[in-house]
């Protein structure tokens, strides 16, 4: 176990409690999106949800830091689970990003492209769903963490072969003025950047575990 100090509870447990918040932006994520596609009106709110999501995840990664930095850590695991917060922290953010576009901008989208969005926000949360187990697991001593990154790979593959594929349809197939395209092209990459972001997460779990020996 990396975390063996009773003087640790308290950082396992705000652990615990960001990637809970992290995963609320992410499934908050893809309610904007399905909103957005089903012409639902809620979307709005949503979008406003998300952001306070991601303001609270920036609230709580400064108050673990803050109590790292009281000595609840040795250094060298001080650095690395602040590094892998970090990490955690850009999903929230790229799922801001989505959030800020679809407001502000309320973008046209064809209906050749709303599935593809929709079927992408799907496979993010499949991708995100075993991410706090392996924080737990990293956290506990490392038990089966190459399987579950292999799996966050796979899910961030399929999601990169629809967003070329899609990129394809926006320049190639879609008769749209080329700002038009633009935007479009900007809202796949951003919704498809959560996913990236949650494979850097699994990338850092495993360099974290290997460093460790666990």
């Amino acid at each position: 176990m990396i975390f063996g100090d009773n003087k640790t509870k308290q950082v396992h447990a705000l652990i615990i409690q960001y990637c809970d918040v992290v995963g609320r932006a992410v499934a908050e994520y893809k309610h904007l999106i399905d909103d957005y596609l089903s012409w639902d009106k809620h979307f709005k709110e949503v979008s406003k949800t998300v952001r306070k999501t991601e303001s609270e995840a920036d609230d709580l990664l400064k108050e673990i830091e803050r109590t790292m930095l009281r000595g609840a850590l040795l250094p060298a695991y001080r650095e690395d689970y602040i590094g892998l917060l970090e990490t955690l922290d850009k999903v929230a953010n790229k799922a801001e990003d989505v959030a800020q576009t679809i407001r502000l901008i309320r973008p046209d989208i064809p209906e050749e492209i709303r599935p593809i969005l929709g079927q992408v926000a799907a496979l993010t949360c499949e991708q995100w769903q075993p991410v706090p187990g392996m924080v737990k697991s990293l956290i506990e001593g490392g038990q089966g963490l190459s399987d579950q990154a292999d799996f966050l790979d796979d899910k961030e593959g399929e999601i990169d072969k629809l967003q070329r594929s899609t990129t394809r349809v926006i320049f190639r197939d879609l008769e749209l003025p080329l700002a038009n395209q633009m935007l479009l092209k900007q809202l796949l990459d951003q919704v498809c950047h959560v996913s990236d972001k949650i494979e850097d997460v699994g990338d850092r779990i495993s360099l974290i575990a290997i460093k460790h020996a666990l």
